[in-house]
């Protein structure tokens, strides 16, 4: 889950939520842009992140007692494979096109940490061959599985970026990444009300994003428990950005 600290406690989104804005960033790009598969596409995009959160798997209180952010976890090697394990089982029910998409994911982000299991290693490198069939299956080559999964990137970085409140005060930019038409993008604030992405990559000219924030008005917690019931209680907050082309 992704927690930003507030005057009174806690904003808490969950990863299902930032995946759903990531999704709602895609649909509003620039349709020459789209992969093929679209359908299929979005929900990749959507579910790349779901299945991390398990109040039974472990415990998301850091060492003083508050809710874990999902960037200062750090995960044991067996904790990350059964991660893995498990978004790419739900992809595999679907599609090809969506494991691809995921697979690809899964690659990106455990690749560096593999070296030290030997159970990802594995994983990693079956994921690589199904990788090969699901192209052949698909006739598109590895050039095109890259710029297909760069626009899942765009997006997976663009709602980070918005959901961690990461977007600097008035006129400062911040990198989204290098990746649709191999282009680099950045997104900063004009004013009080609208932010804006460089170069501009939507197809409208301006348009609204929004997601819910669970607001927790508690700073420290005993229990795993007792941070699952105040986020299952907590006031819904909905958080909206405007974007505009400048």
């Amino acid at each position: 889950m992704i927690v930003n600290k507030i005057n009174t406690g806690w904003e808490v989104i969950y990863q299902y939520t930032h995946g759903l804005l990531a999704g709602k960033i895609a649909q509003q790009l620039a349709h020459k842009y789209r992969p093929p598969h679209w359908v299929e596409t979005l929900t990749a995009i959507i579910e790349h992140d779901d299945n991390q959160l398990d109040f039974e798997e472990k415990v998301y209180l850091d060492e003083v007692g508050a809710p874990l952010d999902f960037a200062s976890d750090q995960p044991s090697h067996n904790e990350l494979y059964e991660r893995a394990v498990r978004v790419l089982d739900l992809a595999s029910f679907k599609s090809g096109w969506i494991m691809l998409l995921v697979s690809m994911h899964v690659n990106f982000l455990y690749q560096s940490k593999a070296s030290e299991s030997d159970k990802l290693i594995k994983l990693l490198d079956q994921q690589k061959k199904l990788r090969d069939v699901l192209r052949k299956r698909y006739h598109i080559t590895k050039e095109d599985a890259t710029t297909y999964y760069n626009f899942l990137l765009f997006c997976d970085r663009c709602s980070l970026i918005l959901c961690q409140n990461e977007v600097p005060a008035l006129s400062r930019s911040i990198e989204i990444n290098k990746t649709i038409d191999n282009k680099q993008y950045f997104i900063k604030r004009i004013d009080d009300t609208f932010y804006t992405v460089t170069p501009w990559c939507f197809e409208q000219n301006e348009f609204v994003l929004s997601a819910e924030a669970r607001i927790v008005n508690q700073l420290q917690f005993k229990s795993n428990d007792s941070l699952h019931k105040a986020l299952t209680t907590a006031q819904v907050h909905l958080k909206q950005w405007s974007l505009k082309r400048t």
